[in-house]
């Protein structure tokens, strides 16, 4: 694997793990103690009390899952680009069937 390849793979990963990480913590976190005793969100008590509402947590917490999903798309184009199965490109621009312009 040319060194090219290798840090592109490597990119990858890490933008995966990364995606992963932050999933996570935005889908844990709104449901945790930690969410409800956070002082500098008491601080500003209309922002404490909007913090606690559900519907935000939900909405934090869809943040994460889509979060999850990037990571999952960045994973499955880093096999991709490994196997040779696309370039290492997760979307073809001829996706939908859209015609081309010729160059």
């Amino acid at each position: 694997m040319p060194a090219r390849a290798e840090a592109d793979l490597l990119r990858r990963l890490l933008f995966a793990a990364y995606f992963f990480e932050v999933g996570l913590l935005l889908v844990i976190v709104p449901w945790s103690t930690f969410w409800d005793q956070n002082a500098v969100l008491q601080a500003i008590p209309a922002v404490y009390r909007w913090t606690r509402n559900e519907f935000v947590r939900g909405a934090v917490s869809g943040l994460g899952a889509l979060n999850i999903g990037a990571g999952l798309l960045e994973l499955a184009a880093a096999w991709a680009a490994r196997r040779g199965g696309d370039r290492g490109h997760a979307l073809h621009p001829d996706i939908g069937g859209a015609p081309q312009g010729r160059s």
